[in-house]
């Protein structure tokens, strides 16, 4: 389904880096994670699959945590034109929890003296 459906080209990659993926389930655990990237976030159809090669794990992660850390980078003023590209070159991102990784920094950067946070980022 990765391959075929959402343009994933080395499959080999992704079960050598996350072997797990061969038992999730398409449509309760792939399809929402593609959507989120795909109609939420923005990211490109064609693009999706190397975002999912680059980085497999976000096929196993909790949907809704997701969702909170790409909320939280728009409440920091993360255009959502910027959120795909973010995302594309650091699909890790959305598995960082917002209360304990992201806040802090966030914090720490208005400490410094960082006025526009979602200018900083991008």
């Amino acid at each position: 389904m990765l391959r075929d459906v959402f343009g994933v080209e080395d499959m080999a990659k992704i079960v050598a880096a996350f072997p797990g993926v061969l038992l999730l389930e398409a449509s309760s655990q792939i399809s929402p994670v593609v959507n989120l990237l795909e109609n939420e976030i923005g990211i490109p159809r064609k693009d999706v699959g190397k975002v999912l090669q680059a980085f497999p794990a976000l096929l196993d992660s909790n949907i809704e945590n997701m969702k909170d850390s790409f909320s939280f980078m728009q409440s920091i003023g993360v255009s959502q034109d910027d959120l795909p590209k973010i995302i594309r070159a650091f699909p890790s991102i959305l598995l960082l929890d917002v209360q304990s990784d992201m806040e802090p920094v966030v914090a720490f950067l208005h400490e410094i003296g960082v006025a526009n946070m979602g200018r900083f980022v991008t």
